[in-house]
């Protein structure tokens, strides 16, 4: 392993300790996820779920970019780090695309706030209703998880990662690679997809530089 492909692992592995860091939020968000189904005129069922995406995304892109602009600093100047500083602008750059194609937090920022002040609100357009949510919260009526139609199906931050990775390669292998991501992405548990999609991102550069090597090799064989 490279210098700089052993740089890119650091740095994934060190992202993926970011999470450690929101414990409150991630028992929290699946709550939300796997409970509270809502028929509310102001949010559909499908919008509610994509904002719960999104704000566990924009989290996680607000953390990374913290550390990684604090790893920077720390480590730039020092030569000895320079392949690390290199690698950690890489990918806080991809950190930084990545928080650009999520757009703006959702509004209300379903990330700060609580459970029961969630239901309440989705409990407020009738009787009926609270009926169905109340059976569903407490287990007496199995939640249809209207969030996602296919529960196989990665979440969109994981898509649009495994994408990013895709776009790294050489124009000639994208397609192939990025059906191949997306397959093995599915395989994964759902609670590891993210940490699977950021190494992908991670190690596609060296794939890039293996491709680019080999398909040179080829040529000068011919």
């Amino acid at each position: 392993m490279t210098s700089a492909s052993r740089s890119a692992r650091r740095v994934a592995n060190a992202l993926l300790k970011l999470k450690n860091q929101y414990p409150w939020w991630y028992p929290e968000r699946d709550y939300l996820r796997e409970n509270l189904v809502s028929q509310a005129n102001s949010i559909s069922r499908y919008g509610f779920a994509a904002d719960i995406e999104r704000a566990d995304a924009l989290m996680f892109t607000e953390a990374a970019t913290s550390y990684l602009d604090s790893e920077i600093e720390a480590m730039t100047g020092r030569e000895v780090f320079s392949d690390y500083v290199r690698a950690l602008h890489r990918v806080r750059t991809l950190v930084q695309d990545l928080e650009a194609a999520l757009g703006p937090a959702p509004t209300p920022n379903y990330g700060t706030w609580s459970a029961g002040e969630l239901t309440a609100k989705h409990m407020s357009s009738g009787g009926a209703e609270v009926a169905m949510v109340s059976a569903e919260l407490s287990g007496d009526r199995p939640s249809p998880l209207a969030w996602r139609a296919d529960p196989a199906a990665p979440g969109p931050t994981c898509q649009r990662l495994v994408a990013l990775a895709a776009r790294i390669l050489p124009e000639s292998h994208r397609l192939r690679y990025a059906e191949e991501f997306r397959a093995d992405l599915r395989e994964v548990p759902r609670r590891e997809r993210l940490g699977h999609a950021l190494r992908l991102v991670a190690c596609a550069w060296e794939l890039r530089r293996n491709l680019t090597l080999s398909a040179a090799r080829a040529e000068e064989c011919r």
